[in-house]
């Protein structure tokens, strides 16, 4: 395994496209989020079954994504990381589930992609650190707020 050199990742050449990326996903989450509500307004009546099954697969569909996301920042990189960033783990596992759907879906949709690509060897070490770091800020950011 290729040794990590902390301080050039954490460089300033590359704090700011990291934290560039953290405000423009900050900005994109609320927009998606409406634009998710806004096509769900135009349904019209359904069925009280139609609507329980509609509910369930998205409470499921929902359930798989924090499980997704609590296995990937439990994984001894993400572990690293947070360490790297004194953050503490638990509050991270406490606030994944205060996402909002669309917000759930997309990092848990990253974080397959992260690992999916660390595992073939496209992504570096350097690489996933990085994007677990982005990571956190997201959640952070909506756990704040």
């Amino acid at each position: 395994m290729k040794t990590v050199n902390v301080r050039r990742i954490f460089s300033q050449r590359f704090l700011a496209p990291v934290l560039l990326m953290v405000v423009a996903c900050a900005a994109a989450f609320p927009a998606s989020a409406r634009a998710e509500d806004q096509g769900q307004s135009s349904e019209h009546i359904v069925s009280a079954q139609v609507l329980q099954q509609k509910v369930e697969a998205k409470a499921e569909t929902r359930h798989k994504n924090i499980e997704n996301l609590r296995h990937f920042f439990q994984t001894p990189l993400a572990q690293r990381a947070m360490k790297m960033q004194h953050v503490d783990p638990a509050q991270v596992q406490k606030a994944i589930p205060t996402l909002s759907d669309a917000e759930l879906a997309n990092l848990s949709a990253r974080a397959t992609s992260a690992q999916q690509g660390f595992a073939a060897g496209s992504l570096s070490t350097e690489q996933i650190l990085l994007i677990i770091i982005v990571m956190l800020f997201i959640i952070i950011l909506v756990a704040i707020h």
